[in-house]
């Protein structure tokens, strides 16, 4: 959350779900922040695009990508959106078998990869999971990324 002494500070939520929107919008009238905080249904992947110019000092996207048929639009998104020295925290699931993941990253390398192969260069990287148990046939964990444009 942003401090209540940063009024600079503005913040733009994007969510292709109306319903996810509405919530965000109810919870934003509760927390007094709503001349600095707006929410608006949209699709991440063409956000920016039609000739739109809008850059952001910071973005977050945590734990969408294993929900997309391929993860590359989003991190082609993420680099066009970024502002020169603006930071995207990133984070996704590995080797995490869900129903709703539509796509599955093997290893820490892949979402780095394709930050990469997208403009972006990786500044931190975070990868952690609950201890396996001896049976185990792969370790389900999560990573995490604080990129920057080169």
């Amino acid at each position: 959350m942003f401090s209540a002494s940063s009024p600079d500070i503005h913040v733009t939520g994007l969510d292709i779900s109306p319903p996810a929107v509405a919530v965000a919008n109810r919870l934003l009238e509760a927390s007094g922040h709503a001349g600095r905080v707006s929410f608006a249904v949209e699709d991440a992947l063409r956000s920016g695009s039609a000739g739109q110019t809008v850059t952001y000092q910071g973005i977050i996207s945590a734990m969408l990508a294993e929900h997309l048929p391929t993860p590359k639009p989003l991190f082609d998104s993420l680099a066009a959106q970024i502002a020169p020295r603006g930071l995207v925290f990133f984070s996704t699931a590995l080797e995490s078998a869900q129903r709703d993941h539509v796509f599955e990253f093997h290893r820490e390398s892949e979402p780095l990869r394709m930050a990469e192969e997208a403009g972006l260069r990786a500044l931190r990287m975070l990868s952690d999971a609950s201890p396996a148990t001896a049976q185990a046939r792969f370790l389900p964990r999560a990573t995490a990324m604080l990129l920057q444009a080169r």
